[in-house]
């Protein structure tokens, strides 16, 4: 299913915000899952499900998420 990564049923297309990339935050909780996430490459299903959530609230493009 190629196609499957390319689909965006919600038309999101904001950009990746960049404190994904730094963890540089001022919701301590994401910071920290971010962080972490930096760091080890691992996060625990409810902080995986919390970055997941965030992104899509902030209507982040889904490829964008995937590819961090």
């Amino acid at each position: 299913m190629p196609e499957y990564q390319a689909r965006n049923v919600l038309r999101a297309e904001h950009a990746l915000p960049r404190f994904y990339w730094t963890g540089a935050s001022d919701m301590h909780c994401l910071e920290q899952t971010l962080r972490q996430t930096l760091k080890y490459g691992y996060a625990h299903h409810i902080q995986r499900l919390m970055v997941t959530v965030f992104a899509l609230l902030f209507g982040v493009n889904p490829r964008q998420v995937h590819e961090w």
